[in-house]
């Protein structure tokens, strides 16, 4: 029964303890944001979660959605799932690995064939475009762009 009871004990302690980290990056996070701090600021002092990116993302879409598919299947899909880099100000270090990616991934339709030259071009067009739409609303600075 006395492990049971230590037991317990750590586990509402460390919930407790989880809980207040939460709590004080929550406030945190609603200080800077009720600030008019630039955005990209906000995104140094504070590692953005995939759901923020995408959350991003959808936002540039409703504006732009010329790019969508490209941007959806094939930019979004390399810097959040095979990077897992969720800060566009840092997506600029991986520059080379993205085209490297782009030469070697499948079509999403036909997998049995890479992306033509056109479609890359595409992709990379997207992906500025979508550093100008961030840079445009001060959340990285001009020096991200691809």
């Amino acid at each position: 029964m006395k492990f049971f009871d230590f037991f317990l004990f750590f586990i509402k302690n460390f919930l407790g303890v989880f809980f207040v980290f939460r709590c004080l990056r929550d406030l945190i996070n609603w200080f800077l944001m009720s600030c008019n701090w630039p955005l990209h600021f906000k995104c140094w002092v504070l590692k953005m979660t995939k759901q923020e990116i995408e959350a991003l993302a959808v936002k540039y879409l409703e504006e732009d959605n010329r790019h969508a598919s490209n941007l959806k299947h094939y930019v979004l899909r390399f810097f959040l799932i095979e990077k897992e880099e969720f800060n566009p100000t840092n997506w600029n270090s991986h520059h080379s690995d993205f085209i490297r990616w782009l030469d070697s991934v499948t079509q999403i339709k036909n997998k049995e064939r890479t992306l033509s030259l056109g479609t890359k071009r595409n992709c990379l067009a997207a992906l500025n475009s979508f550093y100008k739409w961030l840079n445009q609303n001060q959340i990285i600075s001009e020096s991200s762009r691809i």
